[in-house]
């Protein structure tokens, strides 16, 4: 049986791949803040990193 993990690992993999093959390298986002600064972010990249940083925390996998 494939784990809630693998199948989110694999469903962002796909996802990247699909994105990939369209010609989207970035899903860039741009918020403004309250103090009326802007920030610029790479959607993809950002889930990336929560994805990673969900499982060190939970596996407890060190760099």
């Amino acid at each position: 049986m494939v784990s809630k993990e693998e199948k989110l690992v694999q469903a962002l993999i796909s996802i990247r791949q699909i994105l990939n093959e369209i010609g989207l390298n970035e899903i860039n986002n741009t918020v403004e803040c309250k103090d009326g600064t802007k920030e610029t972010f790479d959607c993809v990249k950002v889930i990336e990193e929560h994805i990673v940083n969900y499982f060190k925390c939970n596996l407890h996998i060190k760099e």
